[in-house]
């Protein structure tokens, strides 16, 4: 696969799994299943034989296209945003995988946020910093974005995994509601483990 072409199949699955999350929610919602719970906790889990996460009870697993590992939706919220109720967009977390190729951790974010410009060029990054996840190298970026008449905020955080691995868990509501959610959203997050 030459460079070009996989620079764009990567830009892609991001932008995917941060912007068209909408789409797929809308798309995708009626094929739902139910979330698994973690005997060991008792705390809804998820993922697969390569990770797990935190899901919280009530949100529904969704399945989604290719590159998107997982993707949970709260198919219960009745957001306060009209314009969110508008298109029927719902709070949800999406995890995706990736490899570094020869980038190190700060190279990669940068790679994300100039494949996110061609698509979102508004998009507005804050409170980003760097961080462990069950002994894991973190980083953790908040963004602002505008789609489809909606200004939605998401929590990215970037994972290493094993052998110069990546995983990214995008997790996003609207801003009006985001003081509802960044608690539990950081929760969600430091949830995640690599098996």
């Amino acid at each position: 696969m030459n460079k070009a072409l996989k620079v764009i199949i990567i830009s892609i699955v991001v932008i995917l799994a941060i912007i068209l999350g909408i789409y797929i929610i809308q798309k995708l919602a009626p094929f739902a299943s139910n979330v698994t719970t973690d005997i060991k906790n008792n705390l809804p889990k998820s993922g697969t034989d390569d990770f797990s996460i935190y899901v919280p009870k009530g949100w529904t697993e969704v399945k989604t296209l290719p590159g998107i590992s997982l993707m949970a939706v709260n198919n219960k919220e009745e957001s306060a945003d009209p314009a969110a109720k508008k298109i029927n967009f719902r709070t949800y977390l999406a995890v995706s995988y990736d490899t570094l190729n020869n980038r190190t951790l700060s190279e990669y974010i940068q790679y994300i946020k100039n494949s996110l410009e061609q698509t979102a060029p508004d998009a507005v990054y804050s409170n980003e910093r760097s961080g462990k996840i069950n002994d894991k190298d973190a980083y953790f970026i908040e963004a602002d974005v505008y789609q489809q008449g909606v200004n939605v905020k998401a929590l990215l955080v970037f994972i290493l995994g094993k052998d110069k691995d990546i995983w990214t868990i995008s997790l996003n509501t609207t801003k009006l509601e985001w003081d509802t959610y960044s608690d539990l959203f950081s929760q969600i997050a430091n949830s995640f483990e690599v098996k």
